[in-house]
């Protein structure tokens, strides 16, 4: 399974940023569901309808939704992958269910792990969240960070950053500047940045304003946070990715789990790296 989460314990996982939510999401579905799981994996903004994405083989069934409590009324087989979202005029898309059903659904026993995409990045590497963003559903446990390689490889342009003006705001990286470890461990740890988490705030609302961020609201207890750094296609990234990573790990205490990653190939590759200051150095493939 992967590491930092334990299935019986983390129902619901969200995935938020950019570089390959999507990608994380099939793969953890598809592990679930071979250790016996119902799994169902939606979205609360958009995502492609599987047999756009080339997941539609390693799933069960895909239920495009008129009405959410439709989702109520189907039960899945065990050991299954539903993959499902409200109606969209894009019929290659599926849209997002309300973020107050995956727990529901849980509380039903309908599933055994439902698993969510947040927000959108429009296919690039990295990105900031807008002050709508993410959508994470509630009851939601682990929320999975991805960030892609292709974008810290690259100086921060529109062709590599999703939401720039954000990622500016965040980072106060600019145009052709290159993501340091520095800047992608504020990324991190902002309370606006990868692991913003509002739906467990008090009325929580975000400013953006003159290239800051104001913060109007106090947090409540945040979900476990998976870093993940994707995108690692060779050995040379993989090699150039465990280096920056620890670099990033060592200004990032809140982060419970780190994954490097790859879902380029036939057979994903994904290794779990522990911050050397506090644990030692230790891979996990």
């Amino acid at each position: 399974m992967i590491p930092g989460i334990d299935p019986d314990k983390d129902r619901i996982i969200a995935t938020a940023g950019a570089g390959g939510k999507t990608s994380f999401l099939q793969h953890l579905a598809s592990l679930l569901q071979q250790s016996g799981r119902t799994v169902l994996l939606s979205t609360t903004t958009h995502i492609y309808h599987p047999d756009v994405d080339g997941f539609a083989g390693r799933v069960d069934r895909v239920i495009r939704c008129s009405d959410p409590e439709e989702l109520y009324i189907s039960r899945p087989e065990p050991a299954s992958i539903t993959v499902a979202g409200m109606a969209c005029e894009d019929r290659q898309k599926l849209s997002g269910i309300p973020a107050t059903l995956p727990a529901e659904l849980i509380r039903r026993n309908l599933y055994d792990n439902i698993l969510i995409e947040a927000d959108g990045s429009r296919q690039l590497p990295l990105k900031a969240p807008s002050d709508k963003e993410p959508v994470l559903p509630d009851g939601c446990q682990v929320i999975v960070g991805v960030t892609g390689w292709k974008g810290i490889e690259s100086p921060v342009s529109a062709e590599t950053v999703h939401r720039r003006e954000w990622f500016s705001a965040v980072t106060g990286l600019k145009a052709g500047d290159r993501v340091s470890p520095e800047a992608l461990s504020v990324l991190i740890n902002s309370p606006v940045g990868l692991f913003k988490q509002p739906h467990l705030q008090q009325s929580a609302h975000y400013f953006f304003e003159k290239n800051s961020f104001e913060k109007k609201s106090s947090a409540k207890t945040p979900c476990k946070k998976i870093w993940l750094l994707n995108q690692l296609d060779s050995q040379k990234q993989q090699q150039a990715g465990r280096a920056f990573a620890l670099e990033v790990l060592a200004h990032s205490p809140c982060i419970h789990t780190t994954l490097l990653s790859s879902f380029s190939q036939s057979y994903p590759w994904l290794e779990r790296i522990k911050n050397t200051s506090l644990y030692g150095l230790n891979y996990d493939k």
